[in-house]
């Protein structure tokens, strides 16, 4: 399911976290899609129906147009119906459902990359936040931060190896040793976290 899909059909606004917005966004992307295929696993298990046979609106909505609205015709504006569809968007059980699937998966992820705060989780079973759990396939993390340069294509080349611990400055603690590369001596340096390696941009 995409992102905007599931955006849709729930009461969390994924990509307005702050989670999301501070350099988690393709975990978040990949978590969800397993935790997603994890509860309709289980669903299909227990009840022989996936989430959206489960939680599927009981009447249909009609889509109905006018004929020829955009055209220059001048007959009678008759009115037909298109399409017939669920409305799951304003499913109330079914929005209950995904938002939990997807604050329970962020808070597991907060969990593990050690970010500050929960969301509180309140419409979701037991047994498929279990499934989630034992399905979602967490990166390994020491807490290294990644160090990223932006740099020209002008300028002398200079080396630069440096060390990127996550521990303040002061502790007596030692970084470990990173190893040093050649870049141009112009660029910006920027720092995101979940990564153990230095990578260069031209």
């Amino acid at each position: 399911m995409p992102l905007f899909l599931l955006d849709a059909l729930a009461d969390y606004k994924i990509h307005k976290s702050k989670f999301y917005q501070s350099g988690y966004a393709d975990v978040v992307h990949t978590a969800l899609r397993q935790a997603l295929d994890a509860v309709d696993a289980y669903l299909q298990k227990k009840e022989g129906k996936g989430v959206f046979q489960k939680f599927q609106p009981q009447e249909q909505t009609q889509i109905k147009r006018k004929v020829f609205q955009s055209a220059i015709y001048d007959g009678d504006q008759r009115t037909i119906v298109i399409a017939s569809v669920y409305p799951y968007a304003h499913h109330c059980p079914l929005r209950m459902f995904l938002t939990g699937v997807v604050k329970h998966t962020e808070n597991l992820l907060r969990q593990h990359y050690g970010f500050a705060g929960r969301l509180k989780v309140t419409d979701l079973p037991h047994e498929a936040a279990g499934a989630i759990e034992a399905a979602l396939t967490l990166p390994d993390y020491n807490g290294t931060q990644l160090a990223e340069f932006d740099l020209s294509d002008t300028g002398s080349p200079q080396t630069a190896g440096v060390a990127i611990p996550t521990r303040a400055i002061g502790d007596n603690h030692s970084a470990t040793p990173q190893p040093s590369a050649t870049i141009p001596s112009s660029g910006n340096l920027k720092l995101s976290q979940t990564s153990t390696c230095v990578t260069l941009k031209s």
